[in-house]
């Protein structure tokens, strides 16, 4: 079985579908005598019912008699036979008449549910259901994929990281547009006074060189004073 897609095995002969359509099967099942039969051709559209997120496969192999299903031998009434009565004979005639072979084909219904358990991160638990008839086969599918909302594992998805990330990022962008239209066209300011609260950054880069200068000095006047100090 396969999800949106055929199956990858290549087959040979499945019973009741062409050798053109094959190639289209997402779905199928080798009895113990080697027959292959097919549970439903490809389906990429998954959709809704309800609450339930559910995918069918429909078109597979010709579906048996009900007659040959069953299993359980059902009592047959007989009435006693009269001489010269034909009602027998049509009685037989109707019921070879209303036996014809089935034109129903089998199907496939998935439903998919969410489950974030990390033993299903990786591969989907399937869980076969059951058939009433052997023509309609029910599946439970149990994946995180059926989650709504944005899988963890995707990278293009964002975290929380980088939501914040995004907000700070536009907002220095306003700051710093918004202000230099804003000293440009108001305050009349050029070059880069134009920049918004040119006064405060100017001071904290004066800060910093001023502390960068004397650090220097400091340390050059004790890299110097360790020769003298031998030398005495």
């Amino acid at each position: 079985m396969n999800f949106c897609g055929p199956v990858i095995e290549e087959l040979d002969d499945v019973e009741g579908i062409d050798k053109a359509l094959r190639k289209n099967i997402s779905a199928y099942y080798t009895t113990e005598k080697g027959e292959t039969f097919s549970m439903g051709r490809l389906n990429m559209e998954p959709l809704f019912r309800g609450k339930k997120l559910v995918m069918n496969y429909t078109d597979g192999s010709l579906c048996p008699d009900l007659e040959d299903v069953d299993e359980i031998p059902k009592a047959e009434h007989r009435r006693r036979k009269i001489k010269g009565d034909d009602d027998d004979e049509d009685d037989d005639d109707d019921r070879k008449s209303k036996k014809k072979k089935s034109k129903r084909r089998k199907s496939t219904l998935l439903s998919f549910l969410c489950d974030t358990n990390p033993s299903v991160t990786s591969h989907p638990q399937i869980s076969f259901v059951g058939t009433p008839d052997s023509c309609s086969y029910f599946f439970e599918v149990r994946s995180r994929y059926a989650c709504g909302g944005a899988s963890s594992t995707d990278p293009s998805s964002l975290g929380p990281g980088g939501v914040f990330g995004v907000i700070l990022a536009i907002a220095i962008l306003v700051y710093l547009v918004g202000g230099c239209a804003y000293q440009r066209t108001v305050m009349h300011q050029r070059g880069w006074r134009q920049c918004p609260n040119y006064g405060a950054w100017a001071s904290i880069c004066s800060f910093i060189g001023v502390s960068r200068i004397f650090g220097s000095r400091s340390h050059g006047e004790a890299d110097w004073g360790l020769p003298s100090d031998r030398f005495d």
